[in-house]
C-alpha cells in the first residue's frame, strides 16, 4: 500500500512538473513570438511608407505638366498648330467598315 502511494505520488510530482515545465516553455515561446510580430509590423510600417513614397513620385512623374515639360525641353518638341494637321483616312483597311 505505501509502495502503490509513492507510485502515485511520484506519478503526481512528475506530472505537475512537466505541465510547469510546458507552461514556462510556453511563456517563452510566448514572449518570443511577440517581439517577432513587433519586428514584423515595423518593417511592415516601413514597407507602407515607402510604397506611400514611391506612389507619389510616380503622381509626381507622370503628370502632363512634367510630361510636357520635358518633351519640350529635353526633346525638343513643341505643339503644332492645326492649320499644319493633315488627316488621313485609310479606306479598306484592317478594322474599317466596308
Amino acid at each position: 500500500m505505501i509502495m502503490k502511494k509513492n507510485v502515485l505520488l511520484f506519478a503526481a510530482s512528475f506530472t505537475i512538473l512537466a505541465l510547469l515545465s510546458l507552461c514556462t516553455w510556453q511563456s517563452v515561446r510566448c514572449a518570443g513570438l511577440k517581439n517577432e510580430i513587433k519586428l514584423l509590423e515595423k518593417e511592415q510600417a516601413q514597407y507602407i511608407e515607402s510604397n506611400r513614397r514611391l506612389i507619389a513620385v510616380v503622381a509626381k512623374d507622370s503628370s502632363a505638366r512634367r510630361i510636357e515639360h520635358l518633351a519640350r525641353t529635353e526633346l525638343g518638341m513643341s505643339k503644332i498648330a492645326p492649320e499644319n494637321i493633315t488627316l488621313i483616312k485609310i479606306e479598306g483597311g484592317k478594322g474599317s467598315e466596308p
